[in-house]
């Protein structure tokens, strides 16, 4: 056997099994890898960083034994050769900034340019090394699904380049509680080079009847209209000083630039998405100038009611505002007991039950027979005393997300000071429209947010 490739499959099962050892320590003290100490942090990197390495390797040395193979009996047998496998172009602590880069590579540098291209030609493979390390725990950096399907990452546009993976590994996955209505839904990857998703739907379809004998079939022809979703530009850019560009070490930019820009792309993908399922769905009033948390739980369930009374629909989920929940988690019954109960609590007739501290993009209890999720996206600026909120009750699965890559570039300002445009954009399509009775909207005077909340 080709023992450096022995060699690369011995080292990158030794660095799986650490990186293992140690995020399962992690879990193990707070149930999340977002526990991992700085010291842990740093161990897991060096061990990725080994990963990498053995991986490339091995593609080379597996490529170079079958042509050996394949040139056995039409010459001499070479030696293996030895591969040297570089480490990531920008990592953690390393010496480039791939922001920095970006900027000198328009300004002409060929070195940055070459940098640049080498991260390109890599960026897949280390993607797939960040997946297999993570499991279920890793967090789709293009479109926020969890665990280990398959996303195509996209191909480059001109003059525009992936993230780094140590920038996707730190700083995407914090920022996921900021979509969580994007999430709900059924995820796809964005065809590349269309300005619109086309799909059709039924709204006359067959019919089949009971008949008498030798009597003729019930007919039907069939309906079909288009349904559209358009593809928009979800993007967001910040402005940086060109002193501030040239003073800052290393990546400590690239991290700080790469935490902003995402926090608001997942903010602002969850708000398309959640545009979408308004305004295609259908609207239960909740009146009340004083309401009061039964009376809340019989708009969810009338709300609940309208999507399951069409046939394959039903109502699993809820989404409110974080005024809101708190709201009716600090709600109590004449004898001073609360209506939603912490659900470690083992509660009895309970309208709904708390599951207390949970992890970003975590449902937080249950209410109506629904489960809940918080947002800190929907409104609590509507009505006419812009001072309400809406809740979401809704089949989440029947609407369609479709994401692209994240891409991200800089430009030069052209206002005449000496700064730069840092850009990071995807593009996205929403379908909410393909079962309209999926998604329920409560909205009225009965959803206030109450003062204190």
């Amino acid at each position: 056997m080709n023992p450096i490739l022995q060699r690369a499959r011995e080292a990158r099962a030794a660095a799986l099994a650490a990186i293992e050892a140690v995020t399962s320590a992690a879990e193990a003290r707070g149930g999340e890898l977002r526990n991992l100490t700085t010291e842990e942090e740093a161990l897991v990197e060096g061990h990725m960083a080994t990963v990498r390495a053995a991986i490339k390797t091995i593609a080379t040395q597996e490529e170079f034994d079958e042509a050996r193979k394949a040139a056995v009996g039409h010459g001499p047998t070479a030696s293996p050769a030895v591969i040297v496998s570089e480490p990531s172009v920008y990592r953690k602590n390393g010496k480039h900034s791939i922001f920095r880069d970006m900027l000198k590579a328009r300004e002409g540098d060929f070195d940055a340019r070459d940098r640049l291209n080498r991260h390109e030609r890599s960026i897949g493979d280390e993607y797939e090394v960040l997946k297999e390390t993570r499991g279920r725990n890793f967090v789709n950096p293009f479109d926020g699904s969890r665990g280990t399907e398959e996303r195509a990452t996209g191909s480059a546009s001109a003059g525009s380049f992936a993230p780094p993976v140590f920038l996707i590994d730190q700083f995407v996955p914090e920022a996921v509680a900021g979509r969580t209505i994007a999430d709900r839904l059924t995820h796809g990857d964005l065809p590349e080079g269309i300005s619109s998703i086309h799909l059709p739907k039924v709204t006359v379809g067959s019919v089949v009847d009971t008949n008498a004998e030798d009597a003729t079939l019930a007919e039907q022809d069939t309906v079909a209209t288009d349904l559209v979703a358009t593809v928009a530009t979800i993007g967001g850019e910040s402005r940086v000083t060109q002193k501030l560009l040239d003073t800052s070490p290393g990546t400590i930019l690239d991290e700080e630039l790469m935490r902003n820009l995402t926090r608001h792309y997942n903010q602002r993908i969850d708000r398309f998405a959640l545009a979408a399922l308004v305004a295609a769905g259908t609207v239960v009033a909740y009146t009340d100038a004083t309401p009061t948390l039964p009376e809340l739980q019989e708009a969810m369930a009338r709300a609940a009611s309208q999507i399951a009374k069409v046939p394959g629909l039903r109502a699993s989920d809820s989404v409110l505002h974080p005024s809101i929940w708190y709201w009716l988690t600090g709600q109590k019954d004449t004898a001073g007991r609360p209506f939603i109960t912490p659900n470690n609590g083992g509660p009895n007739n309970a309208y709904g039950t708390n599951l207390g501290p949970v992890t970003d993009g975590d449902p937080v209890g249950d209410f109506s027979s629904l489960r809940a999720w918080m947002d800190a996206n929907l409104p609590t600026n509507l009505g006419a005393g812009t001072n309400e909120s809406e809740i979401l009750v809704a089949d989440f699965s029947q609407s369609i997300l479709w994401e692209g890559s994240l891409r991200m570039r800089v430009l030069p300002t052209t206002d005449g000071k000496i700064n730069n445009l840092f850009q990071l954009w995807s593009y996205a399509a929403c379908m909410a429209d393909r079962y309209p009775a999926a998604t329920s909207v409560i909205g009225g005077t009965g959803l206030i947010v109450q003062a204190g909340y």
